[in-house]
């Protein structure tokens, strides 16, 4: 089971006990993940982290009752899993801008809901074999590139650097990576004799970092900033011990045999498919690598 359907069965778990107890702890066993983990993978997937999901969607689903039913706002709290009447209120003021009492007296007047809460999130639509077709939200990042023989650690050792000094790592964040250019390749055979392709060893090539930032975040002198057009895509994980090239260009031909398979159609543009590449796991403390492996459908 790859991440984006651990994380899945997680909200799914979340949305079927948002009127209860929920604790990480418990999330977490849904995805077979450890707290730890947990902790740092939710937001990568969803924008959110825990506790900020569970606050934002139980006030979400308790919108309507606070409009339009007779139901007392001491009730709707407890039900919505909040201990106190207040703290509920306090909760509800900051993510609508207007306290229960506001909300339910102009709609008793208009008959009308002029706001929305966050729906579920909905990580994948469909399901083939070790892929997942999910839609990517549109993604603001700074972007930093390197042409060496270690292009990877030549291009993330500086923007990690910025980062850091700027907070970004202290927030929600996500990190691709693209070949640009890409390596001379050689055509290799599997054991299964399936062909991939890997680069000439020994010639430098170039790879470009990603890293997601707010909308109106300003990259400093020597990055770029960037946007990861929103579309529909095809994903697929992949985990290795170390990270190498051969590996990556073993998963890259199993990606596209698979979409192959299942009768998609990458979208072509003057330099080919939009191929994308996030790094979920990759710097330390991790021990295993893990590479989500991103191409852009019709």
């Amino acid at each position: 089971m790859n991440y984006y359907r651990r994380i899945q069965k997680s909200i799914d778990f979340i949305e079927e006990n948002l009127g209860a107890e929920i604790s990480a702890e418990e999330a977490a066993s849904q995805a077979f993940l450890s707290t730890a983990q947990y902790y740092r993978l939710f937001p990568e997937f969803t924008g959110y982290s825990f506790k900020e999901y569970v606050r934002k969607r139980r006030l979400c689903e308790s919108l309507e009752k606070v409009a339009f039913s007779e139901e007392s706002i001491y009730d709707i709290a407890f039900d919505s899993g909040f201990n106190t009447e207040e703290s509920y209120a306090r909760a509800f003021s900051r993510e609508f801008g207007r306290n229960p009492s506001q909300v339910r007296k102009y709609a008793a007047a208009t008959g009308e809901l002029n706001m929305r809460g966050l729906e579920p999130v909905t990580l994948v639509t469909e399901f083939f074999d070790d892929l997942v077709i999910k839609f990517l939200e549109e993604q603001h990042v700074v972007t930093n590139a390197a042409v060496s023989a270690t292009p990877e650690r030549d291009a993330w050792t500086p923007l990690q650097r910025w980062a850091r000094t700027q907070q970004y790592l202290k927030k929600p964040y996500r990190i691709f990576g693209r070949e640009c250019p890409p390596p001379p390749k050689m055509k290799r055979t599997d054991e299964n004799g399936n062909p991939y392709f890997t680069p000439v060893p020994g010639v430098a090539y170039g790879y470009e970092f990603l890293l997601t930032v707010g909308k109106n975040a300003q990259p400093s002198a020597g990055f770029a900033k960037s946007v990861i057009p929103a579309g529909r895509y095809a994903v697929m994980s992949a985990e290795s011990s170390e990270y190498g090239l051969e590996w990556k260009g073993r998963s890259w031909a199993k990606m596209f045999k698979l979409i192959e398979s299942a009768d998609y159609r990458p979208k072509e543009y003057d330099d080919g498919p939009r191929m994308i590449e996030e790094h979920v796991q990759h710097f330390p403390p991790d021990e295993i690598i893990r590479l989500d492996y991103y191409v852009e459908l019709e």
